[in-house]
């Protein structure tokens, strides 16, 4: 009876010893993701989401089903020093994009239908964006597959969609985005794709027929948010070329009436969320204001000025909304969150005239229920919140 207890005593204590050991495994194997990721964030820009992409693969090895929960169990900070942008927007949204194609490789069998319900909203429902850029290339981008993406859409994220439906039309008659990012993947993390793609449609690329058939695919209330996708892609393909924006500005210009000025008002767009709103984070404010005068000057069209500054405004609200990603706003330090959002808020003080372009531009993020959260007060703001758009949304 006694060698029974001792026996029964021995082996509970195994178990207490074999859990034990894997509750440590898992937080050491957490912690070497977080870090992992925090490295990602320090990265060039144009290398961040594979590096995103490379983290996450190298760490987690399970289904879909229990993806997401993990990933949000690690409780991991976006946080850059330099307050720069990743190559397709925040580091949170450039890390999401990164899990939705992720949750596309893993489930590339089934309907997006079914693969939607992976995905959460954070960061601007980059997951969604990440798994419908991902799934249209393995598809070759047919019109009936763009039109199902904004019919499974998750509701709220009608916009979020649209937008991306643009990046896809733009990718199907240039050439995917992912071709260039796959190939970063590959010469920097030796990160290789799962399977051949073909990742040019259209041997002779057409600017036109985006802006088009976003018009057939689409409600008219959603063809802003299409045509702001457009013109994030351009912005990401100006990135890589040589003639940089006077390349793209000459691509505008060769479009017809129909579809220059929103070419044009959308490119200048993401110039303002992407490139300007990184120069005032980091202090560069002459130099933000300068890229908003000079892009004016080489589209030749004095009206895309505004654009610029409603994308700095943009720029600044999704890089705040960022931030505090995850972050309990509850338990955190008040009066710190309060003095840098306001912070943040008051660099569109610098823009003189075009200051309320720019409120209005950090009103379409998150920062705007931010703001009431926060029980923050600007006069400013307080005069614009009235004649915000109820669904006016920065998105992408």
């Amino acid at each position: 009876m006694k060698s029974s207890r001792i026996n029964i005593a021995y082996i509970g204590f195994l178990i207490l010893v074999i859990v034990v050991a894997t509750l440590i495994f898992k937080e050491k194997s957490g912690q070497k993701f977080s870090l992992a990721v925090e490295g990602c964030n320090t990265l060039e820009t144009q290398l961040r989401f594979s590096c995103y992409k490379n983290a996450i693969s190298g760490h987690y090895k399970g289904s879909n089903d229990d993806f997401f929960p993990w990933i949000e169990s690690q409780h991991l900070s976006f946080e850059s020093a330099d307050a720069s942008y990743a190559i397709l927007g925040t580091n949170c949204h450039t890390f999401y994009h990164a899990v939705g194609d992720i949750i596309a490789e893993k489930g590339s069998e089934k309907d997006v239908s079914e693969l939607i319900n992976y995905c959460p909203p954070s960061c601007t429902s980059a997951c969604m964006m990440g798994l419908y850029k991902r799934n249209a290339l393995d598809k070759g981008y047919p019109s009936d597959l763009l039109s199902k993406f904004y019919e499974v859409c998750p509701k709220g994220s009608e916009h979020s969609c649209a937008h991306e439906i643009g990046h896809l039309l733009h990718d199907k008659y240039t050439y995917s985005i992912l071709r260039i990012l796959d190939e970063l993947g590959k010469d920097n993390f030796n990160l290789y794709p799962q399977k051949e793609y073909k990742y040019v449609t259209f041997n002779d690329p057409d600017l036109s027929a985006p802006f088009e058939e976003c018009k057939s695919i689409l409600p008219v209330n959603e063809l802003p948010y299409c045509y702001t996708g457009i013109g994030h892609n351009m912005f990401l393909f100006s990135e890589f070329k040589e003639g940089g924006y006077e390349e793209s500005f000459a691509e505008c210009d060769s479009l017809g009436e129909g579809n220059k000025d929103e070419c044009y008002d959308f490119f200048v767009y993401r110039i303002g969320i992407n490139d300007v709103a990184t120069k005032f984070l980091s202090g560069n404010v002459e130099e933000g204001k300068d890229i908003c005068t000079q892009v004016s000057e080489d589209a030749q069209n004095e009206g895309v000025i505004n654009h610029c500054y409603r994308g700095l405004g943009g720029g600044i609200g999704l890089f705040i909304d960022s931030e505090y990603a995850g972050v309990d706003i509850g338990k955190g330090n008040i009066s710190q969150i309060q003095r840098d959002v306001v912070k943040k808020i008051n660099l569109c003080e610098a823009v003189g005239e075009f200051k309320n372009e720019c409120y209005m531009g950090i009103l379409g993020t998150g920062v705007k229920k931010l703001y009431k959260d926060l029980n923050l007060q600007h006069d400013v703001i307080e005069k614009i919140i009235p004649q915000i758009e109820s669904d006016f949304q920065v998105v992408g």
